[in-house]
């Protein structure tokens, strides 16, 4: 449990309720943890509305059946009965063999892996665009593609000091801590990569300097090698970000596994270097043919012929992936399509089995938050496991003549941020309630589960000492502070004016 301000009177209030809590509790079993949320019953769910729950970026297919077996039954996919959308903005889609289709991006949020989509009933969507490319230029035989690993063990607090040149908040968690003492001097990794192409490729290594010798230029230095053959002695200075850029010959890499290494047990400029490795992105040129029935690629002009995509192929230009366009002039030749690329526009392909799958579909929940008629003085946040236990408390702060509202972390969602799994939406809810229920207006939040600053379940992941996430999670802001990088502040969801002060 975790309190929402640090002001006495909410501290009181919290003691006094946890004191009561346990008292009332004390003769009853534990309160159950689970490791899913309990569903919601049958009369909140919505019968017009559902969540696309997707946790990568490509194009997606959800049939009709699809659509009905998740709750939503339709006489017919309408484009003018059927509105995407993504937090609150319209997404185009298509309609096609019985079949919405529509490109989707991997969420980006420190709180869920989860991107929620929004397709409700009774409204018009937004149609995707036809868009024309240009023909006649040359044959592309090669297309630019990425691959991007990073595994986020290591938490590093500090890192969130560092200011970012680009205005974007410091990432905390990184893959591996690389000394150049000890077991850690030399870490490998692999890619999985198709059949090359001529064209030499870009390595782009994500680093933070963990030590610093104010006396010593690049006191950061490591040799960089391909499966076994040194490519570069990359070095960088100081407790900052820094991304590599090396240029690898095509002649190292192979189809298949490709194992790269960062060997920091050379001798180098600084007595004592250490860095955390965060993520690696290898661009490389690869041949025109689709892997799974799909392929993304970008930075090319001319031509192209994408081989084995497979039946009723979708083709995409998504430079703006938040609005793509379908590109209208594309020759289908049995699992094969031709097409032109227009420079700096980047391409989804897909076809047959290559359309993504959701997560999961599951209907909105319909709550009465947004109801103006009603008034509490005590806000209650939980989950719908954990809320049974809380009967003795509310009983006791409604004999003590305040009013209780108790909100359903997942009702709150739905309801303020669009499905999406943020501290952003409490605290929307907060001052909703504050500013638009009956007057009085609410004067103390309690909230009900654990938080953590591991929302993602990172440390579940690692090989060594993993530690599995909490369950019943309430999130908790995680901000920046002066000399300690970040840190959780509760005290955030009950500032409804903007001022950085609670008001609850």
């Amino acid at each position: 449990m975790t309190s929402s301000a640090a002001h006495r009177p909410i501290w009181l209030l919290f003691i006094l309720a946890g004191s009561l809590l346990l008292a009332a509790c004390k003769k009853e079993p534990p309160v159950s943890v689970v490791n899913t949320p309990l569903p919601p019953p049958a009369e909140v769910v919505s019968d017009s509305a559902l969540k696309i729950l997707v946790v990568e970026d490509g194009l997606y297919r959800l049939s009709q059946q699809d659509l009905a077996d998740a709750g939503l039954n339709l006489d017919q996919l309408d484009g003018q009965q059927l509105a995407l959308s993504l937090r609150g903005e319209p997404i185009p889609y298509l309609i096609e063999d019985n079949a919405i289709i529509f490109y989707a991006t991997a969420s980006d949020s420190r709180y869920s892996r989860i991107n929620p989509y929004i397709l409700r009933t009774g409204e018009a969507g937004m149609m995707m665009d036809n868009v024309a490319t240009p023909t006649g230029g040359a044959t592309i035989t090669a297309v630019r593609q990425s691959q991007t690993v990073e595994n986020n063990w290591l938490y590093e607090q500090r890192a969130a000091e560092t200011t970012m040149e680009d205005g974007s908040r410091p990432d905390t968690w990184f893959w591996q801590r690389v000394a150049n003492v000890g077991n850690s001097a030399v870490v490998d990794f692999t890619l999985e990569l198709p059949a090359i192409a001529e064209d030499s490729a870009e390595l782009n290594l994500n680093l933070w300097g963990l030590t610093h010798i104010a006396d010593i230029e690049n006191d950061h230095d490591f040799d960089l090698l391909v499966n076994g053959e040194k490519v570069e002695t990359v070095k960088f200075d100081g407790q900052i970000f820094f991304t590599s850029a090396t240029e690898i010959p095509a002649a190292l890499l192979k189809e298949g596994s490709n194992t790269f290494t960062i060997d920091n047990s050379v001798a180098g400029n600084a007595p004592l270097d250490q860095f955390m490795f965060n993520s690696a992105a290898l661009t490389f040129s690869a041949q025109t043919k689709a892997v799974d029935h799909r392929l993304t690629f970008g930075d090319t002009e001319g031509n192209i012929t994408i081989e084995q995509l497979g039946k009723s192929p979708v083709v995409l230009d998504i430079s703006n992936p938040l609005q793509p366009q379908r590109i209208e002039n594309v020759t289908v030749d049995g699992d094969a399509v031709t097409f032109g690329v227009a420079a700096e526009t980047r391409i989804a392909a897909a076809g047959g089995d290559g359309f993504l799958q959701a997560a999961a579909v599951v209907p909105l929940i319909d709550s009465d938050l947004r109801e103006t008629t009603q008034q509490a003085d005590l806000l209650i946040v939980t989950t719908r496991a954990l809320a049974p236990e809380l009967d003795p408390l509310i009983t006791a702060r409604m004999t003590q003549g305040l009013s209780v509202k108790v909100a359903f972390i997942d009702e709150i969602y739905d309801e303020f941020s669009d499905g999406a799994v943020t501290p952003d939406a409490i605290q929307a809810f907060v001052t909703y309630a504050y500013n638009s229920w009956r007057a009085p207006a609410p004067k103390y939040l309690f909230l009900v589960g654990d938080t953590t600053t591991d929302m993602l379940g990172n440390g579940a992941t690692r090989p060594e000492n993993p530690v599995s996430p909490p369950t019943n999670l309430i999130p908790s802001p995680i901000v920046d502070v002066s000399h300690a990088g970040e840190t959780v502040a509760d005290a955030r969801l009950v500032d409804v004016d903007g001022d950085l002060k609670p008001d609850l």
